[in-house]
C-alpha cells in the first residue's frame, strides 16, 4: 500500500458490520494497513478502542478477529477492549519483522526490541487464553549471525502460536534496496527455515497441548465427498493464513459455530469430534474420527498440491516438464529443429521460474523439489538422445559422466537434508547448467538440417566449437560432482551438517 493513511469513519465500519451480520456473516475480520492506528488522521486520536465496544453491539456477529495490529500504538485501553470484549476473540496479528535493534533500525521500526518484549508479555498477562501470530523476515540486508540468533531466541522466549517467515526481497527504488550487506539467497532460505523449524515444533507443543479440551469451531465448508466431515476453524486460526479444524457431525452447515473435543493432531490441524454426533455413535466415534481425519487430509493434501501448483513460480516449471515431454517427442521421431526449439523453450523456463521466485516470490518447498527435477528430467534425457544421434559431437561415455554426476549429487543430497542439513545449489552448480544447455543447444544445431537464409548449418557452424563447448561442459560437470561431493561429506561429519 502507498500513501498517507485513510481512516473510514466509525460509523460507516459499524454500518458494514451490521450489513454483513444481515447477510448472515458470522466471522467479521478487521484489518488495515496499521490497525492500531485506526482513526489518528480522522479524530486525532487512535479509536480502535472505542470501535471494538461498538462491534460488540452488532448483533448477530459472533467473532470479531484483529489483524495488523503493529505495537506502535497499542495502548493499555486496547488491550482492555479487547479482554473484556464478548465478540472479539483472543487472536492478535502483529507483525513485528525482527527482534535485533540493529535489524529493526534498518527496517525503520519505530519500536525496539525492549519495548515489543513488554508489550508481548504484557499482551500475554491481560488477554486470557491469547492467541498470537506474527511475522519475521530472514536475511534483510545487514543481518548478522548474532541478529538471527536473537531472532531465534526471541521465538523461543514468547512461543507464538502462530507465525510466518519470509525471506527478504529485493525491491528496485526502495530504502532497502541501496542498503549495504545484502545477502546470498541460500543463506536468506536457510535462515527462513530454520526459524520455521523451531515454529513447528511449538505449534505441534500447542495443538498437542490442546487435546482434551472444549473449544468451539465455525464450520466453512463440507469435505468433498464426504457425509458428516466438515472443515472448520477454531478462534485460534485466521481464514486462509492459518490452521483448521476437522470435525465430524450431522446437521451442520457453514457459519455453525459448535462447540467440540479436540481428540488429536493432524500436522499443523485439529480433529475434533462433535458432541451431537459422538453421542449418537459412542462406540464407533474413535475409529470413525481416525478415517474421517485421514481422509480429510488426502483430500487436504490434493488441494494444497494442486494451489501450489498454481503459483507462478511452480507453474512455469510446470510447464517445463511438458516442453520436456514434447522435446523428446520430436528427437525421437527425427524432428531436430522443433526439438531445438522445445529445448531452448524449456531451458530458458528454467531462468523465469527462478527469477519470478526471487523477485515476486514466492520459494516453495515444492519448487525447491519440482525445480531441479525437471532440471535433471531436461538435461538427462536430451543428452541420451544426442548420444544416439549420429555425428551429434556428444559420444556415449560423455553422457554417462552426466548422469553419473547426476545420480551422485541428488544421492548426497538426500543424505545431507534427511540429516536436517541444506544442500542448495552453488554458483559452479548454476555454470554447470548453463553450459550443459548451450553445448546440447549447439549439438542440436549442428545435426538439424537447416536450410532457412541466414541460419548456421554444419558447414557454418564448424564442429571445432561444437567440440569445444561441448569439453568445457564435461570439465566444468566434473568439477561441479567433486565440489559436492567434497562439502557433503563435510556437512555429514559437521555436527551441524549445512552445505554452504
Amino acid at each position: 500500500m502507498r500513501g498517507k493513511h485513510a481512516t473510514k469513519p466509525i460509523e460507516e465500519v459499524i454500518a458494514e458490520a451490521k450489513q454483513l451480520a444481515a447477510d448472515g456473516v458470522r466471522e467479521l475480520v478487521v484489518v488495515a494497513q496499521d490497525t492500531t492506528y485506526y482513526g489518528m488522521d480522522l479524530y486525532g486520536e487512535p479509536r480502535l478502542a472505542e470501535l471494538i465496544h461498538k462491534l460488540d453491539e452488532v448483533e448477530g456477529l459472533e467473532w470479531v478477529r484483529l489483524m495488523y495490529l503493529y505495537p506502535m500504538y497499542f495502548s493499555d485501553d486496547v488491550i482492555d477492549a479487547i479482554a473484556q470484549s464478548k465478540k472479539v476473540v483472543p487472536y492478535i496479528d502483529m507483525p513485528l519483522q525482527h527482534a535485533s535493534d540493529a535489524m529493526l533500525k534498518r527496517m525503520q521500526r519505530r519500536v525496539a526490541s525492549g519495548p515489543t518484549r513488554e508489550l508481548v508479555q504484557k499482551l500475554r498477562d491481560r488477554i486470557p487464553n491469547l492467541v498470537l501470530r506474527t511475522t519475521f523476515i530472514t536475511g534483510f540486508p545487514g543481518e548478522t549471525d548474532a541478529d538471527f540468533a536473537e531472532l531465534c531466541d526471541f521465538v523461543e522466549e514468547f512461543r507464538f502460536e502462530r507465525l510466518g517467515v519470509f525471506t527478504y526481497s529485493l525491491e528496485p527504488d526502495t530504502p532497502a534496496a541501496r542498503l549495504p550487506n545484502h545477502l546470498p539467497e541460500e543463506i536468506k532460505e536457510q535462515r527462513r527455515d530454520e526459524l520455521m523449524a523451531i515454529q513447528q515444533r511449538l505449534a505441534f507443543e500447542w495443538a498437542d497441548a490442546q487435546i482434551g479440551k472444549q473449544m468451539d469451531v465455525l464450520i466453512d465448508n463440507p469435505v468433498p465427498g464426504e457425509r458428516a466431515a466438515w472443515i472448520g476453524r477454531t478462534a485460534a486460526d485466521a481464514p486462509d493464513v492459518d490452521c483448521v479444524a476437522y470435525v465430524t457431525g450431522e446437521g451442520l452447515q457453514p457459519g455453525d459455530i459448535v462447540p467440540c473435543e479436540v481428540v488429536a493432531r493432524n500436522d499443523y490441524d485439529l480433529v475434533t469430534g462433535n458432541h451431537r454426533w459422538t453421542r449418537m455413535h459412542t462406540d464407533e466415534s474413535p475409529r470413525m474420527t481416525r478415517i474421517i481425519a485421514n481422509e480429510m487430509n488426502f483430500d487436504r493434501i490434493a488441494c494444497n498440491m494442486i494451489r501450489k501448483l498454481s503459483d507462478p513460480p511452480n507453474a512455469i516449471t510446470a510447464s517445463r516438464l511438458v516442453v520436456t515431454v514434447a522435446c523428446f517427442v520430436c528427437l525421437s521421431l527425427g524432428w531436430y529443429r522443433a526439438g531445438l526449439v522445445a529445448f531452448v523453450l524449456a531451458a530458458a523456463t528454467d531462468w523465469a521460474d527462478g527469477y519470478w521466485a526471487r523477485r515476486w516470490g514466492p520459494i516453495t518447498k515444492l519448487g525447491r523439489v519440482l525445480d531441479p527435477l525437471a532440471d535433471k528430467l531436461l538435461i538427462c534425457g536430451v543428452y541420451i538422445y544426442l548420444a544416439a544421434i549420429p555425428d551429434s559431437r556428444v559420444l556415449p561415455w560423455m553422457t554417462v559422466l552426466i548422469l553419473a554426476r547426476e545420480f551422485v549429487v541428488t544421492t548426497l543430497r538426500a543424505m545431507v537434508e534427511s540429516a536436517g542439513g541444506d544442500f542448495s545449489a552453488v554458483w559452479i552448480g548454476k555454470w554447470k547448467f548453463t553450459l550443459q544447455v548451450i553445448a546440447a543447444a549447439l549439438s542440436l544445431l549442428y545435426v538439424s538440417p537447416w536450410r532457412t537464409a541466414g541460419w548456421p548449418t554444419p558447414v557454418t557452424l564448424g564442429a571445432g566449437l561444437v567440440d569445444a563447448f561441448v569439453w568445457a561442459m564435461l570439465i566444468v560437470t566434473a568439477i561441479s560432482g567433486v565440489t559436492y561431493t567434497r562439502a557433503a561429506i563435510a556437512a555429514m561429519r559437521s555436527s551441524q551438517p549445512t552445505l554452504e
